[in-house]
């Protein structure tokens, strides 16, 4: 915690069990010595990397130390980096004006929910939804407007449906939903409710 917290290395020369939750979980794995050296990034620590002794050390060198900061500097590094893919796989599947589901995460979805419904034996319902004569809407009123309907009948789905079911935009104008567990009759009913709340 204090590696964590203050951003400089900690050297512990006893853990033995009489450090209790101190120590842990070195203590438990026979560690009696160990050193904690932050992994920095550039919002602040991130994690601690611990490296253990089973036998008694003196506090590390220099050499050690130099090794410890490479090591944590590599780490943050992995981190970054993970970090940085994960927000870019994010983007690439996420629709950029609604935030829902782009059509490429929707078919994954999809490709999911149709094995999951196959092995369990589940109905699943497939919607299609289009705001008719957005073209004309926005050659009307412009697509500053149109974006605001489109916007605006995506939270409004996204409200009317349930948890478990997947909303996305897979083109202009045009959405698609997948409701598991729903059968015809179901999703009959589900698929009204979005309709009956079309914006303009």
């Amino acid at each position: 915690a204090r590696a964590f917290s203050t951003g400089r290395a900690e050297f512990t020369p006893a853990i033995g069990p009489a450090a209790g939750s101190a120590g842990w979980p070195l203590g438990e794995s026979g560690v009696d010595t160990a050193s904690w050296h932050p992994v920095r990034r550039s919002i602040g620590i991130r994690a601690v990397i611990v490296v253990g002794w089973r036998h008694p050390q003196p506090p590390p060198g220099d050499r050690m130390m130099g090794s410890m900061e490479l090591l944590a500097g590599e780490a943050a590094v992995a981190i970054d980096r993970a970090a940085a893919l994960e927000q870019l796989t994010e983007m690439a599947r996420t629709d950029p004006l609604t935030e829902l589901c782009n059509r490429r995460a929707w078919q994954d979805e999809l490709s999911r929910e149709l094995a999951r419904s196959e092995r369990g034996g589940q109905p699943l319902a497939i919607g299609l939804l289009d705001l008719d004569e957005l073209k004309s809407y926005n050659d009307r009123w412009g697509h500053a407007a149109g974006d605001r309907v489109l916007l605006t009948a995506a939270a409004r789905w996204r409200r009317r449906l349930r948890l478990t079911d997947i909303l996305a935009r897979i083109g202009g104008d045009e959405f698609a939903v997948t409701m598991p567990g729903c059968t015809l009759e179901q999703a009959v009913g589900l698929g009204d409710q979005p309709r009956a709340r079309l914006p303009d």
